[in-house]
């Protein structure tokens, strides 16, 4: 499989920031379609969570390792889970840091099913809420499963984007009348 533009952008070191979706409530579309607005909550240098991008710690993969400035994410062996912020003194385990499709994984042996698992404590919080990273044992059940995105910091490109708004009008039986 090819790697995707920002798994390439990641790969060659480009800054970016840890963002995941939280939905924020349902709203009615008609009588068959539901919406579930969502918003996007960063990791903050803390480990906490924040609606506020200008507040998201900026991160760097560098050889496998994950840096926010020129503090390196790890832990030690004997650990289940911590914090997910980067720790002093630097832990033993601090590599098989990757992305594959804009997705965060953090790969190890000395790990449960051989990968971290990141999660989000209380539930109902979006702002300062805690991630959580396992790496083994059981979960509480009080964290909420997290599927992290990849947020570049900076633009991926410098060229125009041309988007495209296309509006058809469908008869009752589903055809096509016109398309604008």
């Amino acid at each position: 499989m090819q790697p995707t533009p920002i798994d390439e952008y990641i790969s060659a070191g480009g800054p970016f920031n840890l963002a995941f979706e939280i939905p924020i409530g349902f709203r009615r579309r008609g009588k068959r379609q539901a919406i579930t607005p969502i918003t996007l909550a960063y990791v903050q240098a803390n480990g906490n969570t924040t609606t506020n991008r200008l507040l998201a710690v900026d991160l760097h993969l560098r050889n496998g390792e994950l840096w926010a400035g020129s503090e390196k994410y790890s832990t030690q062996p004997e650990i289940d889970s911590q914090p997910f912020t980067a720790i002093s003194p630097v832990g033993l385990i601090t590599t098989n840091i990757s992305t594959s499709f804009g997705r965060l994984f953090w790969n190890n042996t000395a790990f449960d099913g051989g990968a971290a698992s990141f999660y989000r404590e209380p539930p109902d919080q979006i702002e300062n809420a805690r991630i959580v990273i396992k790496f083994r044992g059981p979960s509480s059940l009080s964290w909420v499963p997290l599927d992290f995105v990849i947020d570049p910091s900076e633009p991926l490109s410098q060229d125009p984007v041309i988007i495209l708004v296309l509006t058809f009008r469908i008869s009752p039986s589903g055809y096509i009348l016109y398309g604008i």
